[in-house]
């Protein structure tokens, strides 16, 4: 048997499956770790399967209805209803109280405990109860991320509504949003409270914490668990600065508001602007499709986007909202991409304005960027040489690094 100490990696969606995003930098967290610990990923998905990664990590996916490979809007609106009149999700409710998984990281016994955000917070609490020595790890961004998704929504319904109809709508959204506020920031509180640690994915996020919880502030730490091939920083493909910009990509999940509001922007403030460019918006859980001249590809497999990637000319993150690490910085940068994107896209990232992106938060002025990289190929060519400083950040080798000390320092502080 193995001496190397055993991680648990848990997650409401199937890891292996379909990963993009957040989602994804659980699978390089277990590549990144792999050498020094045993892993085995713990998902909900729509169906019981073991499953086989790449990386030969074995992960156990348990049926639930409410995991969110599974759920529908008919399953939220049961969500919202749940909110008002019992106080408490009811898919929250019924991913935490999934037996089997429960009772399969039982059996695996593990030394850490490592979940994303606060889904299955309930359940980690309760296996810590069950298992005394063990760790438990919530990596998350603030709590900010909640307030982002009512604002953009509540948003949403006063530019699409009027009169009475935006009034009964706002009515029943604000109650709705109330309740939802009180329960995740309940969660959020348990979470940082009863686990042993935190890992905030940046700086910001950790310091807005301890500002709302200072006495529990030595429960914190900045763990970023976007990360980079060590193999590739050395082998990066070479950004071809053409005369023309014809392609400029967005990478965003169709599930997450900020993304979708970002969406919107370049359907109505950008790409208006500059119709003899195509722009592509790469993600899944959306619809393919072609509005103008924006095309939405749905779902395409990691190598599918690399090549879209590859055969762009520009790359953009035009988010007004949003918290933590985006994970599509790091897609761009990985493959020498110049990036336009504003502070709240680059929020995590060592960046310098016109040296290895352009900072812009102003999105009516994006077009006018484009067309001013699209004059000048030399700041094209510098902004994409300059990302090997990002991605070296985020190297395999230097995360692993920083994981494996904070695990030390969690693990001695629990012992």
């Amino acid at each position: 048997m193995s001496s190397k100490k055993r991680i648990a990696i848990l997650y409401s969606e199937s890891i292996s499956k379909a990963a993009l995003g957040s989602t994804r930098t659980l699978l390089d967290l277990g590549n990144m770790l792999l050498d020094y610990y045993d892993i085995k990923f713990f998902s909900l998905g729509k169906e019981n399967q073991h499953i086989h990664t790449d990386l030969g990590i074995e992960e156990e996916s348990f049926y639930s209805l409410a995991s969110s490979d599974s759920r529908n809007t008919k399953s939220r609106v049961f969500d919202y209803i749940s909110l008002i009149f019992l106080n408490k999700q009811r898919s929250y409710q019924i991913m935490n109280s999934n037996k089997a998984i429960h009772m399969a990281i039982l059996k695996y016994n593990p030394d850490f405990i490592i979940t994303l955000g606060r889904n299955l917070v309930d359940l980690v609490i309760m296996l810590q109860r069950e298992l005394p020595s063990v760790c438990t790890i919530s990596i998350t961004d603030d709590f900010r991320v909640v307030e982002n998704s009512i604002k953009i929504r509540r948003e949403s319904i006063v530019k699409k509504d009027k009169g009475f109809k935006r009034m009964i709508k706002l009515l029943f959204f604000d109650e709705i949003s109330k309740h939802h506020l009180s329960f995740s920031l309940k969660i959020y509180e348990k979470m940082l409270k009863q686990l042993s640690a935190t890992a905030f994915v940046t700086e910001i996020d950790k310091e807005l914490s301890i500002r709302r919880y200072p006495k529990i502030a030595k429960k914190f730490f900045v763990l970023p668990t976007a990360s980079f091939p060590d193999n590739k920083i050395l082998n990066k493909p070479t950004y071809p600065a053409k005369n023309k910009i014809e392609k400029i990509v967005f990478i965003g999940n169709c599930k997450h508001e900020p993304n979708l509001e970002a969406m919107k922007l370049i359907e109505t403030e950008i790409a208006p602007k500059l119709k003899d460019k195509n722009f592509v918006i790469i993600g899944s859980g959306c619809e393919k499709r072609k509005i103008g001249n924006v095309e939405y590809t749905g779902f395409i497999s990691e190598e599918e986007k690399n090549k879209r990637i590859d055969t762009a000319d520009l790359c953009i993150a035009p988010l007004r909202n949003g918290s933590g690490i985006k994970v599509k910085i790091l897609d761009y940068f990985a493959r020498c991409m110049p990036v336009i994107g504003t502070n709240v896209a680059f929020e995590g990232y060592p960046i310098k304005n016109m040296q290895n992106a352009i900072l812009e938060d102003d999105i009516s002025s994006y077009a006018k960027h484009i067309l001013i990289l699209e004059s000048n190929k030399e700041l094209r060519e510098k902004i994409s040489k300059n990302a090997s400083a990002v991605c070296d950040y985020f190297s395999y080798s230097k995360t692993a690094s920083r994981w494996r000390k904070a695990l030390e320092s969690i693990k001695k502080s629990s012992d």
